[in-house]
């Protein structure tokens, strides 16, 4: 006879280039489907469990365009404590493409104007589009940029001072005083990538031209 009804890991899928899914067919232990130890795919590294009904996120690091097999271990049916009968499965990766930004919202200027970005200060933007996840922001040239010309427009190429990779789909970086303004055209802002950068925006940055007043006499 049959006994009790086996519990096992249905699937895998690849949902970006640095996230997948794992899921099961009945709902899993919270503490042990949520620790990223009970999980090994032979050529990434793999965190940040989390658990929603029978199915489990994870971050990986950036995948390649290959078959990947995922082991699942020390996780058990939440409702009786029953063992995987099933643990693996196999899933095709998504590999990294060059990056697009789609909306680009300033959130801080300083001195504090408001979301307006004058050149004459510096100004915090949220970045939002695909592929984000491995943009450099931790050298010392910083993977996020402008277009922007200077006044007999040469190419400039205004590199974010700061910048945090929020999560594959938004970064959120800060530019300096000095931009060149141009007009409400603005510039693109440029992403660059482990495999290439966007060369438009969707969105553009328009700094605005402001004047700075350094001495009252």
């Amino acid at each position: 006879f049959t006994g009790r009804t086996p519990f096992a890991v249905t699937g895998a899928q690849s949902t970006s280039s640095v996230r997948m899914t794992v899921t099961f067919d009945a709902p899993p232990d919270p503490a042990q489907a949520t620790n990223p130890a009970n999980y090994s795919v032979p050529g990434l590294t793999l965190s940040a469990p989390e658990l929603s009904g029978n199915t489990v996120t994870l971050t990986t690091t950036p995948q390649q365009a290959q078959s990947y097999t995922l082991t699942v271990s020390n996780v058990t049916r939440a409702s009786d404590g029953e063992p995987l009968s099933v643990a693996t499965a196999t899933f095709q990766g998504t590999p990294v493409q060059p990056p697009t930004v789609t909306n680009v919202v300033v959130t801080a200027t300083s001195p504090n104007n408001g979301t307006t970005p004058y050149n004459t200060g510096s100004t915090t933007v949220v970045i939002t589009g695909t592929d984000l996840a491995t943009v450099d922001c931790e050298g010392a040239v910083k993977g996020v940029a402008l277009d922007d010309l200077n006044g007999v427009d040469d190419p400039v190429g205004t590199t974010a001072t700061s910048c945090t990779v929020d999560s594959d789909t938004q970064i959120t970086a800060t530019f300096p005083p000095g931009i060149r303004t141009n007009g409400a055209t603005g510039w693109n802002v440029i992403v660059t990538n482990q495999v290439g950068s966007n060369s438009t925006s969707a969105v553009r940055f328009v700094p605005v031209a402001g004047l700075l007043i350094s001495e009252v006499f």
